[in-house]
């Protein structure tokens, strides 16, 4: 009898352990808007990882933008990087990058009408260069992405406000790399 309450002991400890230690690590987090669609949408409920705090280039991330609002956009610059957008085509370091997923989002966005863009452009991201917005985090024209920080921008392009806006995302405001949608269960899935 006493094994049995020694092994009900460790087994009550271990699922313990796992959620307090799960509550740091794999955190949930409500979507609030639109300026992922379609590979998150409003409503979803995705989990991050609370642990990663160096994402890769193109991991989705949620970030504290004040103590009451956080963000969640894909990471399209790392340190070190030079980013530009130049006739609706991302170049990292002066190479053009395809995103297979971008094209998919035009053309859902496009099915939806909720890319509403003005009548002479046929642009899904306005032009921008690095200079542009190191100049919103007062760094001046730099070369490229300070160490410690991160571009970031949403997937509803035109419907977000990313690093264009609000300017480079420090690492320590990062809480996490998504890793699946788990809500709703039609959307489950890893991301």
């Amino acid at each position: 009898m006493k094994k049995f309450f020694l092994a009900l002991g460790g087994i009550g400890l271990f699922f313990g352990v796992l959620m307090v230690v799960g509550n740091f690590v794999f955190i949930p987090v409500r979507i609030h808007g639109q300026s992922m669609y379609p590979a998150i949408s409003c409503g979803d409920s995705i989990i991050i990882n609370g642990m990663s705090s160096e994402p890769e280039l193109f991991d989705v991330v949620v970030f504290r933008v004040t103590e009451e609002i956080n963000y969640v956009k894909r990471v399209i610059g790392l340190p070190g990087q030079h980013v530009a957008y130049v006739n609706d085509q991302l170049y990292i370091d002066g190479r053009q990058v395809d995103r297979e997923y971008l094209g998919q989002t035009k053309e859902r966005l496009a099915d939806n009408r909720m890319w509403r863009r003005p009548p002479n452009s046929r642009r899904f991201t306005d032009d921008f260069v690095l200079g542009d917005i190191c100049q919103i985090n007062d760094f001046g024209d730099c070369p490229v992405i300070p160490e410690g920080y991160f571009l970031v921008l949403g997937d509803n392009r035109p419907n977000s406000t990313d690093s264009r806006h609000i300017g480079l995302v420090h690492k320590g405001q990062l809480m996490g790399v998504s890793q699946m949608i788990h809500w709703p269960p039609s959307r489950f899935g890893l991301k």
